[in-house]
């Protein structure tokens, strides 16, 4: 893929990419569990890296189809028997991921106005 290439659904501008370390992994679970995030429409990509000790689940998605994506991604792994790491960083980049991604839901939703009209009616 490009990387101006997508899967169809997505919108580029909502688009948000995550890192997240994960612990409790097992390397026979790679394939489903990579073949079952990439299943969900507004998934664009999702890959695990290993480096030393370090499992990370990077994925990337348009935020702007449903405001708790992280919820489902957390039960996918919990499934496959792993978790994400239960480290303050971690912890600390998941609850700003979830905040931005109510965001990018809430702003991809906002009817934007004009102050400078009169009001309706008048």
């Amino acid at each position: 893929m490009k990387d101006t290439d997508h899967k169809p659904g997505i919108h580029e501008n909502y688009l948000v990419s995550r890192h997240m370390n994960i612990q409790g992994f097992d390397e026979s679970v790679m394939e489903p569990l990579v073949a079952q995030l990439n299943a969900l429409a507004e998934v664009d990509t999702v890959s695990i890296t290993r480096s030393g000790s370090k499992t990370m689940l990077n994925i990337a998605y348009d935020a702007s189809v449903r405001p708790r994506l992280l919820d489902d991604i957390k039960q996918a792994l919990a499934a496959m028997g792993a978790r994400i790491a239960d480290e303050w960083w971690t912890h600390f980049k998941q609850r700003y991921y979830e905040f931005t991604d109510q965001n990018v839901y809430d702003n991809a939703r906002h009817q934007p106005h004009c102050c400078n009209k009169a009001p309706p009616g008048k």
